[in-house]
């Protein structure tokens, strides 16, 4: 498994407080198989934190965040 050196993971929070999280799929090879987790991943190389933030947002809930 490839380790990214830099992670972001996403906190979010409905109005009325609530925290949504994601349950893990129950593939081979994944982090955390089958747990509730915030959203995020791997920061690439040339990539920000925010910019790394934003797309893995995108790509684990299909919402679209502009910083």
């Amino acid at each position: 498994m490839n380790i990214p050196k830099s992670i972001v993971r996403i906190f979010l929070i409905l109005p009325n407080g609530q925290i949504v999280a994601q349950l893990r799929d129950n593939i081979p090879g994944i982090a955390s198989q089958g747990m509730l987790s915030t959203f995020g991943g791997g920061v690439d190389i040339g990539e920000s934190p925010n910019q790394a933030a934003v797309r893995e947002l995108e790509e684990e809930t299909c919402l679209e965040k502009k910083l």
